[in-house]
């Protein structure tokens, strides 16, 4: 794993992260799910484990919990996975599923999805067009695969600076790429 350093503006700061994806991948494929359930359960996992983040998150935007940026129609919205942060893989992967399936039918039924303490977009793997737009969230993970051997993974972590501090942003994004560079010791 390698962390970037973190760019603060004045009212954001980005973190980045490359993280060699073969063992979430095996890991996943183990359990019968995908790369998405896992990066789901570290997420909440890294929620857990930074008990001060969450709590601001909490106090100061009201954000909750783990969201799944999904391309609805022709809207951007966030799907809260209720129980990311505690939940085993496999009720973890139930719920993501149950999401899914609801955006594919069209029956998620909110244009404006709720606030997520960190919200989850991957490009190239559920269809989010790089430029879909900002999505009004106070920390947005975008997750990127790097084909290779071994397959890679860059996360780019954005934090609203007014709710997160740089190096609480660098602590949580650093605590997801260890969780998915150990999965099978951390996430069962």
């Amino acid at each position: 794993m390698s962390v970037s350093d973190t760019i603060a503006a004045e009212r954001s700061s980005i973190v980045e992260a490359t993280v060699h994806a073969g063992d979430a991948l095996r890991f996943a494929h183990d359990l019968g799910g995908s790369l998405t359930h896992v990066l789901v359960a570290a997420v909440g996992r890294a929620l857990a484990a930074s008990p001060e983040a969450e709590t601001i998150l909490g106090d100061r935007v009201g954000a909750r919990g783990v969201g799944l940026a999904l391309l609805v129609g022709h809207r951007l919205t966030v799907s809260i996975v209720v129980g990311a942060e505690c939940e085993p893989l496999p009720h973890v992967r139930a719920r993501v599923d149950g999401i899914l399936e609801a955006a594919r039918e069209d029956r998620l039924g909110f244009a404006h999805g709720p606030t997520a303490a960190v919200t989850i977009v991957e490009y190239g793997r559920t269809a989010i067009p790089v430029d879909a737009g900002p999505l009004a969230q106070p920390c947005v993970l975008e997750a990127c695969p790097v084909e290779g051997d071994p397959p890679a993974l860059v996360l780019r972590l954005h934090a609203d600076g007014r709710v997160l501090a740089p190096f609480q942003t660098e602590e949580m994004l650093s605590q997801v790429a260890s969780l998915l560079e150990r999965p099978y010791r951390r996430l069962v």
